[in-house]
């Protein structure tokens, strides 16, 4: 979610964490990540079917494994700032992939409950699914489509990714 503490970009919709900006800990791709996300964007609302007003916040994101991930209720996308820029790119498609299919409502999100519990479901294209994460078809949607997309942002965009020491982290 934003916090207190974010630097936020109205115009440009990206917002990044106080300890993405300056803790140096973390910092190593941040300004490189904003621009690209900054730069990215326009692009990627010509691509996709993305909503009229949605937010990418870079931040360091603490779970193992998880590069960015979306929250609809927010219209938010989070991507982790210590990524490198190309890997950084491929994880904001992915993301706002995921904000199409929701705004297509071909993901949908809902929360059941019963007389013991009550979480959150998801439904692709109107049917239940509870797979393991690979699994999920909105999940191989967004990772068979990110790679198409970043190479085309990539070509629109190509003063980002002039530093060749990129290339070699992919």
């Amino acid at each position: 979610m934003i916090k207190e503490t974010d630097l936020l970009n109205y115009e440009t919709g990206v917002a990044v964490s106080y300890a993405a900006k300056y803790n140096k800990m973390y910092s190593q791709f941040t300004s490189i990540n904003v621009e690209i996300a900054e730069k990215a964007i326009p692009i990627l609302e010509s691509l996709l079917d993305l909503p009229d007003r949605f937010w990418v916040r870079v931040c360091p994101i603490k779970q193992k494994g998880t590069h960015g991930r979306y929250y609809n209720l927010h219209k938010l996308a989070e991507v982790d700032c210590r990524l490198n820029p190309i890997s950084f790119l491929k994880a904001l498609c992915h993301e706002l992939i995921h904000a199409e299919q929701y705004k297509q409502d071909k993901l949908v999100s809902k929360l059941e409950s019963n007389k013991k519990t009550v979480k959150w479901v998801n439904y692709w294209e109107g049917t239940l699914v509870n797979v393991e994460y690979r699994n999920q078809l909105w999940e191989i949607d967004a990772f068979t489509r990110q790679e198409t997309l970043a190479l085309e942002v990539m070509k629109r965009i190509p003063e980002c990714f002039k530093d060749k020491q990129y290339f070699n982290m992919v």
